[in-house]
């Protein structure tokens, strides 16, 4: 079947939540998910900000499937409805949701952002699914890449980045890698010599502004809040970056 891609709004991501879709793709996710420097749920909603202590490894493992899959929906909307308190330039980095499909079975949900500064895709999270042939062997297809490529450069991307954390397997499946160009000789969509590998220190601070405090039912609240910090801390990450074609 061929394969298809969009981005979609929040309506679109919410019904796949009530549907049971986007719990079904975490849940086949998880055993990637699962393994820490492949996703760090330490560095997402699982973080005490007040104190930067980070959940240790048994910890992550006695999170619920419930809690894994309520925190992939929150983290997933966020870019459906481009929401983003971290951003510092967010006029130049908006946000979207991309869903690829096979026929009319979804394959995969990514959270990504256009940098129009830099005219760059940026791949930031995402979870999939194996296709009709149970496998996933079409992410470094020249069909699915294609499409995903086509959509990224209706925004004006002329390259496409990759945020990984440092010690992620995942930097060798993905399709613009030197791992990924062995799999499949995708020259028709990506340029491998312009391959670029930087390890980047992220900033993800947010400061609430003054602000009135919601009034109760008490009559109380609409108290002047000071312009505070909700949270400030770095995450080590990997740009990997590639032209397209």
């Amino acid at each position: 079947m061929a394969y298809s891609c969009k981005f979609i709004d929040l309506a679109e991501f919410d019904a796949l939540v009530e549907q049971g879709i986007v719990k079904d793709m975490v849940t086949a996710s998880s055993k990637a998910l699962d393994i820490t420097k492949n996703y760090d749920y330490r560095e997402a909603e699982y973080k005490d900000y007040k104190t930067t202590t980070q959940y240790t490894p048994s910890e992550i493992a006695a999170l619920t499937d419930d809690q894994k899959v309520t925190h992939w929906e929150v983290q997933l909307s966020a870019y459906a409805e481009d929401n983003n308190i971290n951003a510092t330039d967010k006029a130049n980095k908006k946000k979207y949701l991309l869903q690829c499909s096979e026929g009319s079975k979804i394959l995969t949900l990514t959270g990504v952002y256009y940098d129009s500064s830099e005219k760059s895709f940026n791949i930031c999270i995402g979870i999939g699914v194996n296709d009709a042939n149970d496998s996933r062997a079409y992410y470094f297809s020249e069909a699915y890449n294609k499409k995903r490529v086509a959509l990224a450069k209706t925004l004006g991307a002329t390259k496409q980045v990759g945020w990984l954390f440092p010690d992620s397997g995942l930097k060798d499946t993905l399709a613009g890698s030197r791992n990924g160009m062995t799999y499949n000789q995708l020259h028709s969509v990506f340029k491998y010599d312009t391959i670029q590998v930087e390890n980047i220190s992220m900033q993800y601070k947010y400061v609430m502004p003054e602000h009135k405090s919601l009034p109760t039912q008490d009559g109380g609240g609409d108290e002047t809040i000071a312009e505070h910090t909700v949270h400030d801390y770095t995450v080590e990450l990997i740009k990997h970056t590639i032209d397209y074609v």
